[in-house]
């Protein structure tokens, strides 16, 4: 049986995607400032191999 991997993503115009490890290390908004989700949080997605 696999084990679940997730990604966060920004839901605005960058469509930013970051890995499980760094979202736990802090990265939990959206940080690009040219977007217009600009630090809202990320989203959580299930990865589907």
């Amino acid at each position: 049986m696999k084990k679940k991997t997730f990604v966060y993503v920004c839901l605005g115009s960058c469509g930013a995607v970051v890995s499980e490890r760094r979202y736990k290390a802090g990265l939990k908004k959206c940080g690009a400032e040219s977007c217009n989700m600009h630090g809202s949080p990320l989203a959580k997605r299930e990865v589907i191999d």
